[in-house]
């Protein structure tokens, strides 16, 4: 996991692989976590988001 063990976490209480960060999903369908240290791909994680919907500075 990604980040310390969150009591109120589901994934967390059933110590499921997961990352508490975002991944950002790029239009040619490249992806990446927020999360430097992260090893896990987008179905790890719970919040997934596009990359025009934020600030990231690859899309214009």
């Amino acid at each position: 996991m990604s980040a310390e063990p969150v009591d109120d976490c589901p994934d967390c209480v059933d110590d499921s692989e997961h990352c508490h960060w975002a991944w950002v999903r790029h239009p040619d369908g490249w992806g990446e976590c927020l999360a430097l240290e992260c090893r896990f791909g987008p179905e790890a994680h719970v919040v997934v988001i596009a990359c025009v919907d934020v600030d990231h500075g690859c899309c214009a």
